[in-house]
C-alpha cells in the first residue's frame, strides 16, 4: 500500500469517526428539546397563591423558551431534593407534555422575596421544539413542583 492509500484510508477514518461524532450529538441535542408526554391527571393542582414567579415565554425560530424563576412562597431550596418541570396541557386531546427543564441558581428570587430565605435553586429554564406540541393546539400552562418527592402542579395563568 502506497503512502498516498495510507493517507486517504487515514482521512477516510477520520472523516468516519467526526461523522458519528456529530450524529450522536444531534441526537443528544435532539432530546433536549423533546418533551415528554406523561399522564398526570392524577397529581394535585395546588393554590397558585403559594407560589411567586417571574417566568416568561418567548418563540425563537422553531422553538418555545420558558425562563425566570419560580418559588413556593417560604420553601428555601437550599437544602431539599427539587425538580421543576414546565408542563403544557392541551385539554382538548387529554394530553400532558412535560417540557425538558433546567433548575439552576437564581438570586432575583431572593431579592424580590425578601424574607430571608435563599431560594438557591429557583432558576427556571425550558426549551421545546414547537412543532412538537401539535399544530393549532391550545395549552393550559402548569409548573410540576416536586419537592421531596411530592408532586404538584401549580397553573401558571400568567404565562
Amino acid at each position: 500500500m502506497t503512502s498516498a492509500s495510507k493517507k486517504n484510508l487515514m482521512a477516510i477514518g477520520a472523516l468516519i469517526f467526526m461523522a458519528f461524532w456529530i450524529i450522536i450529538g444531534l441526537i443528544m441535542s435532539y432530546k433536549e428539546v423533546m418533551p415528554v408526554k406523561e399522564n398526570l391527571s392524577g397529581v394535585q393542582i395546588d393554590d397558585s397563591s403559594l407560589y411567586t414567579w417571574d417566568l416568561s415565554e418567548t418563540d425563537i425560530g422553531s422553538f418555545i423558551k420558558i425562563e425566570g424563576w419560580f418559588v413556593k412562597n417560604g420553601q428555601d431550596t437550599e437544602f431539599v431534593t427539587l425538580k421543576m418541570s414546565v408542563v403544557y396541557y392541551d385539554e382538548s386531546r387529554d394530553i400532558w407534555f412535560v417540557l425538558p427543564t433546567d433548575v439552576a441558581e437564581n438570586k432575583q428570587a431572593r431579592e424580590v422575596m425578601n424574607d430571608g430565605l435563599k431560594y438557591k435553586w429557583s432558576g427556571v429554564t425550558a426549551k421545546c421544539l414547537e412543532s412538537a406540541l401539535g399544530k393549532g393546539a391550545s395549552f393550559k400552562k402548569y409548573m410540576l413542583y416536586e419537592l421531596n418527592g411530592e408532586r404538584k402542579l401549580v397553573a401558571l395563568d400568567n404565562l
